[in-house]
């Protein structure tokens, strides 16, 4: 099995166990069990962990934890040198506000988001993206449909990921961002 395929199980592992967790804890008053599995199961979530549990929009249960072994010590340390933060930044504790970089683990996220709108009727698969972004069309891109974006085949070149991160350096905010 190759490193990729590793790494894309364990993301998998990591999805259906927190899902099957945050089921759980929502049909119960008490987290304690939560609380535990946390305990237990840091480790192979990297060491560091935060969990928040809204319900009717107010949190209902909120728990981190913050324990990195030697070996996550290091990584931790290359990951903040390979981008350009310092090591301090890179190995201080995590809070229900750190900010992290989460690169392509946001494709399921926005998948689901955009299956929920076409649940609800707010949005087609087949509509064109110039519909929602008109300056799209401004550019010759405006045909491209959603469900192109969603698999990926909409033809557009992505920039590297140096220039991406380096264009994302000066950004403050999501909004500046997108």
């Amino acid at each position: 099995m190759s490193c990729f395929s590793k790494l894309l199980c364990l993301k998998c592992r990591f999805v259906l166990a927190f899902l099957l967790i945050f089921q759980l804890a929502n049909a119960q008053s008490s987290f304690e069990p939560l609380t535990a599995w946390m305990q237990k199961n840091i480790e192979p979530l990297g060491g560091r962990a935060v969990l928040l549990i809204y319900k009717n929009g107010e949190i209902v249960y909120s728990q981190r934890v913050n324990q990195l072994n030697k070996r996550q010590e290091i990584a931790a340390k290359i990951a903040a040198v390979r981008q350009g933060i310092s090591t301090e930044a890179a190995l201080s504790d995590f809070t229900p506000t750190t900010h992290l970089r989460i690169a392509s683990s946001s494709k399921w996220l926005t998948a689901a988001l955009a299956m929920t709108f076409v649940d609800e009727g707010k949005l087609r698969l087949q509509d064109t993206i110039g519909k929602y972004l008109p300056i799209m069309s401004k550019y010759g891109k405006g045909q491209i449909k959603i469900w192109h974006c969603l698999s990926h085949l909409t033809g557009i070149k992505q920039g590297g990921l140096r220039e991406t991160l380096d264009d994302l350096k000066s950004v403050e905010n999501m909004s500046e961002s997108i």
